[in-house]
């Protein structure tokens, strides 16, 4: 036994930090431990690589698309170009249901063959019409619309005489439409009183009193006029087609 209390033959002593575990030796470094005052900035947040809060996931985004669904919005937007700018009235019967329904302002609600009488005698009122769409919005299955339709006044409309005026009417459209890409109703929402403004049969909305009194009392027999000469178009147009002379009585 040695001095020391070491046996005899024993290698030499290891240092008392290799003896420890958990504390570093001369020659390797001291790992240190991250205490939860070194997990958060200066300002005293939580780092982003700690933040370990669970997010919720939308189930509409991650819901897969069906294919093949129609879409409302492009319905609409084919229903009106073929119909307003193409002048196909077959597209009445091609994207809308045998019991479609028309609700259109100062008219009972109206079947397929009723609003197809309504959009025929829009183009002999105007026939040179355009349509502008301003803005559209679906939701689901309705599809909503904001329209301008802009043409000259060459046809009777409303019970005016053609004034040859060139008017614009804004119209809100709200169409609703089934899983079969068809449409089921229609409802209708035009500034009437405005065009008829524009027309000369109403004043103007801040004229005064006597400026209202004297338009009426202008345009009774301007609107007079203007229908007598519109019977004699259709008198003559009649004789060019070879129709009898109604004028001359029976």
């Amino acid at each position: 036994m040695a001095a020391g209390g070491r046996p005899r033959g024993a290698g030499p002593a290891r240092p008392r930090s290799a003896r420890r575990p958990g504390r570093a030796g001369p020659g390797r470094p001291r790992r240190r431990r991250d205490r939860p005052a070194d997990r958060a900035d200066p300002a005293g947040r939580p780092r982003e690589e700690d933040d370990v809060t669970p997010t919720r996931t939308d189930p509409a985004r991650t819901r897969p698309k069906t294919s093949g669904q129609p879409d409302p919005k492009t319905l609409a937007a084919e229903f009106g170009r073929r119909l307003f700018t193409e002048r196909d009235l077959r597209v009445i019967d091609e994207l809308s249901r045998p019991d479609a329904v028309f609700n259109l302002p100062g008219r009972p609600a109206l079947n397929r063959e009723g609003f197809r009488d309504v959009v025929r005698q829009l183009w002999r009122a105007k026939p040179d019409v355009t349509v502008e769409s301003l803005d559209v919005f679906a939701e689901g299955h309705l599809v909503a619309a904001r329209l301008r339709f802009t043409g000259t006044h060459l046809g009777e409309l409303f019970g005016v005489p053609p004034t040859g005026r060139r008017v614009a009417l804004d119209e809100l459209l709200v169409e609703q439409w089934d899983d079969q890409g068809l449409l089921v109703e229609l409802w209708q929402e035009a500034g009437y009183l405005s065009m008829l403004t524009g027309l000369g049969v109403l004043p103007a909305p801040d004229a005064r009193p006597l400026r209202r009194l004297g338009h009426t009392l202008a345009a009774v027999p301007r609107f007079a006029r203007l229908r007598a000469r519109a019977r004699s178009v259709d008198h003559n147009r009649g004789l060019r087609a070879g129709r009898p002379d109604r004028s001359e009585g029976a």
